[in-house]
């Protein structure tokens, strides 16, 4: 006759262990699982944006699961950089939602100034300066709301002092054209050059599935990042 036993004493052990070790192995799962969504998510918008910006592409955090919170979070940071950012969902949430772009801080200041309409956009001159993200430089805009007077930048002007005037003699003059206004134009040496154009604000299509990919990836991953996460808790218990 065989008899087949079990040691339930190590049974009990091992089980003891198991249940110690289960929040830490399903912490890490999480943890690692919403890594890869990050990861994904940040792929898909360097293939669905035009150059996208490093802002653009940091715009993703994290929220980190502990054993006592069994759950990760993948959004768009409320704020980039402290105070005075722009919210991440502001930017990217309507390519996400497929809605109206929210206005930049420069375009709310043209607003209050009256010479932007509430249903146009700013977009860049033909003739801007672009950096390498197609984009006019934060300094440059700051140039040309101080030249209008605008907003918090007004003061930029009235601290050049008379020498410094006579060095920068040929400094650019910004003005708006047209009733309302069709943009702002820059005027120096006596050429006239289109720095930004106002344009009808258009509404976005949905193009970034967030929620379809991330959800996606856990569907893909999770299941064995937990059994990964258990073998190896199990090995490294004390």
């Amino acid at each position: 006759m065989l008899t087949v036993r079990i040691d339930a004493t190590e049974v009990k052990r091992w089980m003891a262990a198991a249940n110690n070790q289960l929040p830490y192995a399903t912490m890490l799962a999480i943890n690692r699982t919403a890594k890869m969504v990050k990861d994904e998510i940040r792929e898909e918008m360097v293939r669905v944006f035009n150059r996208p910006t490093p802002y653009t592409l940091n715009s993703l955090m994290t929220e980190m699961a502990t054993k006592r919170n069994l759950q990760g979070q993948v959004w768009l940071r409320d704020v980039w950089g402290g105070g005075g950012g722009v919210p991440g969902v502001n930017y990217i949430g309507p390519a996400i939602f497929g809605e109206g772009r929210y206005a930049k801080a420069h375009e709310l200041a043209l607003r209050m100034a009256g010479i932007l309409r509430n249903n146009m956009m700013v977009v860049p001159g033909k003739d801007a300066p672009l950096d390498q993200y197609g984009n006019i430089s934060g300094e440059l805009i700051k140039q040309m709301m101080s030249g209008l007077s605008i907003g918090r930048e007004a003061g930029y002007m009235s601290n050049i002092t008379a020498a410094s005037r006579q060095r920068n003699k040929g400094r650019a003059v910004y003005f708006t054209m047209g009733n309302p206004p069709i943009g702002i134009f820059t005027r120096q040496g006596g050429v006239v050059k289109c720095f930004e154009k106002f344009v009808k604000a258009p509404s976005y299509q949905p193009r970034l599935d967030f929620f379809g990919l991330g959800q996606r990836v856990i569907d893909e991953h999770l299941q064995n990042e937990t059994i990964i996460a258990i073998e190896e808790a199990l090995r490294t218990a004390r």
